[in-house]
């Protein structure tokens, strides 16, 4: 298990923040590399629902897709320490010391410190002004040709297709659309994280979105977007709408560049494992194209979407058996009898007056939007 290290008196020995947002990487009790990663998840810093919100969609993905998803709600004296810590480490950083101290940027959360990650984000910052109104640096951004072959190779490759399926069915379920949307239009660059080694190639750390109308699993119902979880001709439209966006949205990112004279109609991506075991080729590809360049790994993506939706299915109904729920009302499940089917019609949620809801402590309750969730499915 990859569990989250406590943050303790006097623990933390080194900090870095990034420049543009709100994310600090702690080295603790000296150790030479990171142990945490610390950041503001933009809601009301006392938001009960987006808490849990954020603990139970970082627990599907970590159950479905990777352990090294894992995230944990910051406790106050982990707070008092990490501002103290801020305060002493960051003298030359005055508004990352701010970000540290400023408890309406959202709720502070920590997830262990995966090593090496690399994103799809194709854009690079220029020049860069602290706008102390919104309270974080605002920069320029150019294309980087040279990122953009990076994705392509590393997105060339049915494994991380197949990682990314199982990915976006955790994010379809919790209903984060900061990697894609209900539409499958690609939405966040930066959220497609790459790991350097092992079997995984993309792994889903980020799973809550702050601007979504269906991110609240303490909100009852379920949503048209969910199909693509439990039906095939859904689930192979949305695959191959996700392979499509990202062709084009790199595509989009060249096209600018495209205008000039003296800029050429392909770009050349060196490839070190070739298709068939050529070694390194590099491969000319036209960017008229680009829109079609993932077209074919939509098989990759829904297998995964399937497979994913399998995973969540079966620990999902795992949890509701150990907490020993039954359906009372839809979405609000009590201990004692077999779980009642959903009586709705696809895309439709049929909703009954709501019963007050109680738990002792010693009787754990899941997440009223979680329950519906499953109930829309089919799945309880």
């Amino acid at each position: 298990m990859n569990t989250v290290p406590m943050i303790t008196p006097n623990s933390i020995t080194e900090i870095e923040g990034l420049e543009n947002r709100p994310v600090f990487f702690l080295k603790l009790n000296g150790s030479p590399t990171p142990s945490l990663v610390v950041k503001a998840e933009r809601a009301e810093h006392d938001d009960e629902d987006a808490k849990v919100s954020i603990v139970w969609g970082s627990k599907l993905m970590k159950n479905v897709q990777s352990s090294l998803v894992n995230m944990k709600i910051m406790t106050p004296p982990e707070m008092q320490e990490f501002q103290a810590a801020a305060r002493r480490l960051l003298q030359n950083f005055p508004h990352q010391v701010a970000w540290a101290a400023d408890s309406t940027l959202g709720v502070w959360i920590k997830i262990p410190y995966v090593d090496n990650l690399k994103n799809a984000d194709y854009k690079v910052a220029t020049n860069h002004n602290w706008n102390p109104q919104r309270k974080q640096m605002q920069f320029d951004y150019v294309t980087s040709s040279k990122k953009i072959k990076a994705t392509i190779k590393r997105l060339s490759d049915g494994q991380a297709w197949y990682d990314l399926g199982k990915i976006v069915a955790v994010d379809l379920f919790n209903g984060n659309n900061d990697r894609f949307n209900e539409a499958g239009e690609w939405i966040n660059r930066g959220n497609i994280m790459f790991l350097a080694a092992g079997p995984i190639r993309v792994i889903g750390l980020d799973t809550y979105d702050p601007t979504s109308s269906t991110r609240k699993l303490t909100q009852p119902g379920g949503f048209p977007a969910l199909r693509a979880l439990v039906d095939s001709h859904a689930s192979q439209q949305y695959a191959a709408a996700c392979c499509r966006s990202v062709g084009e949205k790199l595509q989009q990112a060249l096209t600018p560049a495209q205008r000039s004279n003296s800029a050429p109609t392909t770009i050349t991506v060196s490839f070190v494992n070739a298709p068939g075991g050529l070694g390194t080729q590099n491969i000319p590809l036209q960017v008229a194209l680009l829109h079609e360049l993932f077209d074919g790994f939509a098989v990759e993506f829904e297998q995964g979407l399937r497979d994913g939706a399998i995973a969540l299915k079966r620990y999902l109904q795992t949890k509701a058996q150990q907490y020993g729920h039954r359906p009372s009302r839809p979405g609000t499940l009590a201990p004692g009898a077999a779980p009642a089917r959903p009586r709705h019609a696809p895309g439709v949620v049929a909703l009954a007056p709501p019963r007050p809801a109680t738990a002792t402590p010693q009787h754990k309750v899941m997440p009223v939007g979680v329950l519906d969730r499953m109930q829309y499915l089919g799945w309880i």
